[in-house]
């Protein structure tokens, strides 16, 4: 079954909007683009949430999870950022998911 057709990510109430939407963006039958980002946005979130809990449930430590956030990120200055201000507030998952937000906003923004 095709899972587009089958869960289709808005009420059927919306059909008239989802159509002009789709009439003026030129997508046709097609998933927006942005649907992608969404799905990536929440990805995101759900996998710094178990990173997280990980921490907090003694599965790994903090300093272990900084340390491969660093390796893998190529020593990024935006991560070590977000390392800096995740250290001050206790928490991870709102840095990481604000630093993901405003990075990929600004990677779709139009160029002028």
């Amino acid at each position: 079954m095709d899972h587009a057709r089958e869960k289709p990510g808005y009420f059927a109430s919306e059909n008239r909007v989802i159509a002009a939407v789709r009439n003026v963006t030129g997508t046709g039958q097609q998933r927006h683009p942005i649907t992608f980002l969404v799905e990536a946005c929440d990805d995101l979130v759900y996998c710094t949430g178990d990173l997280e809990d990980a921490v907090k449930k003694g599965l790994l430590t903090w300093e272990e999870l900084k340390a491969e956030l660093q390796e893998c990120s190529g020593r990024d200055r935006l991560v070590a950022q977000t390392i800096r201000k995740a250290e001050k507030k206790s928490t991870i998952r709102y840095r990481i998911v604000g630093q993901g937000t405003r990075k990929s906003h600004r990677r779709f923004e139009p160029t002028q």
